[in-house]
């Protein structure tokens, strides 16, 4: 069986500080670590094949037209197997919403300690969101936000296709019944449903079918 290799990418100029994150991370998760200066040297980076790779990109003294343009100019959102995240964020920046848009998955604001970072890297490494419940709901309310599934399964109820684009939007089987205002059981037989109907195996499976898919 091939062994499933864990990496994180940390993508900033400041290369003496990035590099000192990279040796903690690496410590916390057992995940390969490495940096890079720019996010397209990040995205075009192929030296390390990884099942899970997260891409921290630090936002230290950026203003919000230029993250955002970063990462609208980076085409992000269209990489699969990348799960990016943002840090050194300030709160007050507020581009939370149009990044999430833009495919990042957490952020990590400039006073967040260390400890909160390692924890936020474990989730992302679970297909979790890094972000406040209140953020990821707000932003699936709002009308015409970008979906990362698109293409219906012949086979798949439209709560079906609704639960799999939940799912590669990284929330949990309880973030998706209260959102929907269905049990948790009720998530889990619909998801068992799916999962028989594109014929894999896992939830993991499932996003990477979606993905695909799209």
């Amino acid at each position: 069986m091939q062994q499933v290799v864990r990496s994180i990418q940390i993508v900033g100029k400041n290369s003496l500080l990035n590099a000192l994150l990279a040796l903690y991370l690496k410590d916390c998760t057992d995940a390969e670590c490495g940096c890079c200066a720019t996010l397209e040297e990040a995205l075009g980076d192929k030296r390390i094949e990884a099942e899970t790779r997260i891409m921290l990109i630090d936002c230290f003294a950026m203003p919000k037209d230029d993250i955002l343009l970063m990462l609208e100019s980076s085409g992000i959102r269209q990489v699969v197997g990348r799960h990016p995240a943002l840090f050194n964020l300030k709160a007050e920046t507020s581009i939370e919403q149009a990044a999430i848009g833009s495919g990042i998955r957490g952020f990590f604001y400039v006073n967040d300690p260390p400890a909160c970072l390692a924890k936020g890297v474990t989730a992302l490494f679970s297909e979790e969101y890094w972000v406040s419940r209140k953020l990821l709901v707000d932003f699936l309310a709002t009308p015409n936000h970008p979906v990362s599934f698109v293409t219906r399964h012949p086979e798949l109820t439209l709560r079906e296709s609704e639960l799999i684009n939940l799912l590669t939007q990284g929330l949990s089987n309880q973030a998706i019944a209260d959102l929907l205002f269905i049990s948790v059981a009720t998530v889990k037989s619909h998801l068992s449903s799916v999962y028989r109907k594109i014929k894999v195996s896992n939830r993991l499976q499932a996003v990477r079918w979606a993905e695909k898919a799209t």
